[in-house]
This record gives structure tokens, C-alpha cells and sequence, in this order.
């Protein structure tokens, strides 16, 4: 069984509504650097808001749900993918480790993707 599409009632603390997405019907939401972008109903990329829309590093990290679990997918030296049971823990993980991982895809294999 498939989870209930994200709501700021189900977010990670610290997450907030930040605007109408996209995707018809869905929301976005961010904390004070990342936002998570609806893809499709069970699927997100995060993006660093410090960095402009259509450069390619404001892409971090990808959330896809799948049954009963949600895998993340992190941009680093190389791709990084974890599952979490919750989108709550997925977003706390991908918001903890992030800063480490700026350091870290600066200078790996994926450094030509920003």
C-alpha cells in the first residue's frame, strides 16, 4: 500500500509549504536551503534554493516512494541512495547530511554535473 501524498502535515520539521508546484494540484515544499519539487504523485527531486533555476547543481537529491518505503537518491561524489520508511525520515536524513555533501560533490566524479 502506497503512503499518502505529502502533506505539511506529514513533512519533516522544518519543511514548509512554499508554493503551488508544478504539477497540478501538488505542492512544493522547502526549509531554509532545500525544497522539494514534485515530479510525479510519488515521486521529488530536492533542490538548493540558494542556487538559480536551469543550473544543473540546484538538483541534490531525488525521493521516489515505493511500496511501504522511500528511496533517496543523493547527488555527491558519486550517487548516494539510502531507503527510509518514512518521507519524513528521508527529508531529515537528505536535510542532516547535506552540507557534508556540498563539500564532497565539488570534487568527485559528478562534479561536472553544477
Amino acid at each position: 500500500m502506497l503512503h499518502a501524498p505529502v502533506s505539511p502535515t506529514n513533512l519533516a520539521e522544518g519543511f514548509r509549504v512554499a508554493s503551488t508546484g508544478a504539477v497540478s494540484g501538488m505542492r512544493q515544499f522547502s526549509d531554509e536551503v532545500l525544497i522539494l519539487e514534485p515530479v510525479s504523485p510519488h515521486s521529488w527531486r530536492v533542490c538548493d534554493s540558494r542556487i538559480p533555476e536551469g543550473i544543473a547543481g540546484r538538483m541534490v537529491a531525488f525521493v521516489d516512494e515505493r511500496v511501504g518505503q522511500f528511496e533517496v537518491m543523493q547527488i555527491a561524489a558519486k550517487f548516494v541512495w539510502e531507503t527510509f520508511e518514512t518521507m519524513d525520515f528521508a527529508l531529515q536524513h537528505i536535510s542532516a547530511s547535506q552540507a557534508e555533501l556540498d563539500q564532497v560533490r565539488a570534487g568527485g566524479d559528478l562534479s561536472w554535473v553544477s
